[in-house]
């Protein structure tokens, strides 16, 4: 079993493995994404590999978010603290074959938390969204899609109103956009509310 400290301080100082055109971030292949600089990005990898892509950050994490179609991404994430000699953050990330990475970050505690309590809770979303979907198809059973969150159905009712919201959000998005590059203008007021009409008829 490896570990390694990684400081995000020294970014511009650490050992680079590599640099590739381009890199497909996955779940289960990557523990951390930054910026490097203005064109290029740095990821460490499952394995440790610490690596260049060269593209914005900007751009891997649009093409993660239209593959994976969820940004919620700490579930390889062990443990974080603040480290009492300087007040950052230290993150233990599990690597493959038990490896831990000790990945620390200028940031405070406070900060951190609120960033991944933002994540967490568009990650609840979009997960109800996705059961939500998986029942409508057939493709759960109904006591598995009726589960709650937190033991609470008013919450759960909340959580799968914002789903249905987000998801209506999202299939207008893409209309617009569609209609948009086809007829040069935005959808007009009365097909937006003929797909809102189906949506919730269905």
């Amino acid at each position: 079993m490896v570990r390694k400290i990684i400081d995000m301080s020294m970014l511009d100082k650490l050992k680079i493995d590599g640099e590739v055109a381009n890199y497909l971030v996955q779940w289960d292949n990557t523990l951390l994404l930054t910026a490097y600089d203005q064109n290029r990005t740095f990821v460490l990898t499952a394995d440790g590999e610490q690596l260049l892509i060269r593209e914005r950050l900007k751009d891997v994490l649009s093409r993660f978010a239209q593959t994976n179609l969820i940004y919620y991404m700490v579930h390889l994430m062990e443990d974080a603290s603040e480290l009492e000699s300087d007040k950052r953050i230290e993150m233990i990330m599990n690597g493959r074959e038990g490896d831990k990475y000790h990945i620390q970050i200028a940031t405070s505690e406070r900060t951190f938390r609120r960033i991944v309590s933002a994540a967490d809770e568009v990650a609840k979303e979009q997960l109800s969204l996705f059961e939500y979907w998986m029942y409508r198809l057939g493709k759960v059973k109904r006591e598995i899609f009726e589960r709650t969150y937190f033991g609470d159905y008013c919450v759960y009712t909340k959580l799968r109103k914002l789903a249905l919201d987000l998801f209506i959000q999202t299939v207008l998005h893409i209309l617009n956009k569609a209609h948009k590059k086809v007829y040069g203008e935005e959808t007009p007021a009365e097909l937006v509310k003929e797909v809102k009409r189906v949506i919730n008829k269905f």
